[in-house]
């Protein structure tokens, strides 16, 4: 149940769930066709940022500092 609590789980889960809420409201309002071009980078964004920070959580744990 502690890892639950974590920033991490917490800033991974709200990635997701910020992408999940976001392809949803797309999918029901029938956008214009660019915005799926538009979706497709904030979704490389998001999954970039999530990545990054999971990735300087790693270092940090292996290393005891984090990545400069």
């Amino acid at each position: 149940m502690e890892g639950y609590a974590s920033r991490k789980f917490v800033v991974t889960m709200t990635g997701m769930g910020l992408g999940t809420l976001v392809t949803l409201v797309a999918m029901f309002a029938d956008p214009d066709p660019a915005f799926y071009g538009a979706l497709t980078g904030f979704f490389l964004l998001l999954g970039a940022g999530i990545g990054a920070y999971n990735w300087s959580n790693l270092r940090e744990s292996q290393n005891g500092s984090a990545p400069r």
